[in-house]
């Protein structure tokens, strides 16, 4: 009698065990036949939950696994279990939403829709996690049910735009930024860092997400400031220089974006990253700022040192920074990079694989004379065939390697090439690199175009002259356009330089002339 009623709760924990394991196993199943087995056995199976061994209820695991007729009949028996989390703090509405199961998020929702205001460990509401993964249906019913968790932000001040941004979900954020309540301000809203949606999508390079933002009208601000004072346009010049940091530059000029030095002192001042409050007397930072900012500043030491006024002149003329050409050197630079690198990817790709292929294997050959040589696999076609117009060949195509090489090098060194002279310097090395390659394809096509008299030969000054033949009367009448070409442009260009000369010595004239006059009148 007494060993009876001990073996009693060891009987029925093994039971309870057995229907939890029962109840789990028709969890991942989706048995909706199992479910109603387990509760006309025992009605009383999902309130007997919360003791169970397992991390997620039932409905966790039927919304993780996508069971909506399992889902539907669990919450006809135990509709609280909506309301249930796991060990992770999510609900069954957070699984739903993070793996697009829009059946399930539908259901949970007419069940009870403030679920949605539900955060997880993380702080993530269920429209975090669907917009994480870019659940376009899923974020279409979560929105319709409660609109306002759209302005829920995460422990770091990331919005659901920013987590689009972050995620690389153009759909979702395209789908987001149409509804009614993401206005101006969520969408230049500004994680704890100061960062925009335009300064992640930037510092990402996510070129589309960009051409999107900075659509006419724009979504964002263009040149928002972030905490560290750095705009978009900051953060593409502070990142290493590739092609597509090229393109997002060109597309964030067009758009109007400046450098945060180049801003007004008012709109700096304005911006929320870099505004604060005095909470002594209430007023805020930038209302300081924009008074300073319209007095007038006290003349520093070095200004106050009294110089000639043809030194000031001189100073102008020569010494200004040439601000409004930092755009057109910035350009040219990235063009003659860009350049530069086609062009001594071409050479290097010559030098490897010259014209006419080369031998695959070992061969020996006789001449006249008796003379034997032997080829040896590897090693270049044209060179036996042709060894002066190789020779011509290879000068041409190092010239043009090394000259395409050293604007590469020069334009990436780091150094203030920030004068029109360096421009100008790197654009005659240019010449040189693309005058070479266009006398290394005249070289190619004189070694292996086929001659008068046989297959291939080597042309001769008969050849050239015999104007008849259309391949050589094409190839003479390109190379003499090609000089004329050339020989245009060099010309303009040493125009446009004696007139700078010119233009630089009658201002010096000037300003030699009109110094012993200001200096009257400054004595005066």
């Amino acid at each position: 009698m007494n060993n009876s009623f001990l073996q009693l709760p060891s009987m029925e924990s093994r039971e309870r065990v057995r229907r939890e394991r029962m109840l789990y196993d028709a969890s991942c199943s989706g048995s909706v036949e199992s479910l109603k087995k387990l509760m006309e056995e025992d009605r009383l199976t999902l309130a007997r939950i919360s003791v169970t061994n397992f991390n997620e209820t039932a409905l966790h695991i039927a919304a993780m696994l996508g069971h909506a007729a399992f889902a539907r009949a669990l919450v006809g028996y135990q509709p609280n279990l909506v309301r249930e989390l796991d060990s992770q703090g999510c609900s069954p509405l957070h699984l739903a939403s993070a793996n697009g199961h829009v059946e399930i998020v539908k259901l949970l929702l007419v069940e009870d829709s403030s679920v949605c205001h539900v955060r997880d460990q993380d702080g993530r509401t269920p429209l975090h996690l669907a917009v994480m993964k870019g659940r376009g249906d899923v974020i279409r019913e979560l929105v319709s049910a409660q609109e306002q968790v759209m302005r829920y932000t995460l422990d770091r001040g990331e919005t659901i735009l920013h987590l689009c941004v972050k995620h690389n979900h153009l759909e979702a954020l395209k789908q987001l930024v149409g509804y009614d309540d993401v206005d101006d301000d969520l969408a230049n809203a500004q994680d704890q860092n100061g960062n925009t949606i335009l300064h992640s999508a930037t510092a990402l390079k996510q070129m589309e997400t960009m051409k999107y933002l900075l659509r006419e009208p724009p979504v964002v601000r263009v040149n928002a400031l972030n905490a560290n004072g750095f705009t978009a346009l900051d953060v593409i010049k502070h990142m290493p220089r590739d092609i597509k940091s090229v393109d997002i530059l060109d597309l964030l000029v067009t758009a109007g974006a400046l450098r945060a030095i180049d801003l007004s002192p008012v709109s700096r001042a304005t911006n929320p990253a870099t505004t604060g409050v005095d909470h002594d007397n209430g007023i805020t930072s930038s209302v300081l700022y924009e008074h300073r900012a319209l007095l007038p500043r006290p003349p520093s030491r070095r200004n106050r040192m009294k110089k000639p006024a043809w030194w000031e002149k001189m100073r102008k003329v020569t010494m200004n920074p040439l601000k409004k050409q930092h755009t057109w050197l910035e350009k040219k630079y990235d063009a003659l990079l860009i350049a530069a690198t086609l062009i001594a990817a071409m050479a290097y790709q010559a030098a490897l694989n010259p014209p006419g292929g080369l031998w695959q294997d070992d061969k020996t050959m006789n001449f006249e004379g008796n003379k034997t040589i032997t080829f040896y696999a590897g090693t270049s076609l044209m060179a036996a065939h042709y060894p002066d117009w190789y020779q011509i060949f290879w000068i041409y195509n190092t010239m043009s390697f090394v000259a395409a090489l050293s604007v590469v090098f020069l334009v990436v060194s780091g150094l203030p090439l920030k004068r029109r002279i360096f421009a100008w310097l790197l654009m005659a090395v240019m010449w040189v690199a693309i005058t070479s390659m266009a006398l290394t394809f005249l070289q190619t096509i004189a070694a292996l175009t086929p001659g008068n008299n046989g297959p291939i030969k080597k042309w001769t000054y008969d050849d050239f002259t015999s104007m008849w033949n259309p391949i050589v009367g094409v190839v003479v009448i390109s190379v003499y356009a090609w000089l004329s070409m050339v020989g245009a442009v060099l010309l303009v260009h040493c125009c446009r330089f004696l007139m700078w000369i010119t233009r630089i010595f009658h201002n010096y004239r000037k300003i030699r002339v009109s110094s012993p006059r200001s200096h009257g009148e400054s004595s005066v």
